[in-house]
């Protein structure tokens, strides 16, 4: 994936990442615009955020590639700030 976004400059891509299992496969989706995976990050939540076991990430990638956790969703605990 570029990382260039939609007006071609270099930047960070945001990922939303939900996970079934703690050693399960993962879906991504990913977004160059924070507030548009921000929105998907709480429709997934919506979506998938009552089911056992899931965990729902908002993660942001440099264009350096390192990865923050910038909010994580679980049922038993809901939303934070960062990682579990």
């Amino acid at each position: 994936m570029s990382r260039q976004d939609e007006t071609g400059q270099a930047g960070s891509i945001f990922h939303v990442r939900l996970r079934s299992s703690a050693n399960g496969g993962a879906v991504t989706g990913d977004w160059y615009v924070r507030p548009t995976a921000e929105r998907k990050f709480t429709e997934w939540i919506g979506t998938y955020g009552s089911l056992d076991h899931v965990v729902i990430q908002l993660i942001e990638e440099t264009d350096a590639g390192q990865e923050t956790v910038l909010k994580t969703w679980t049922k038993e605990r809901g939303e934070v700030v960062g990682a579990l």
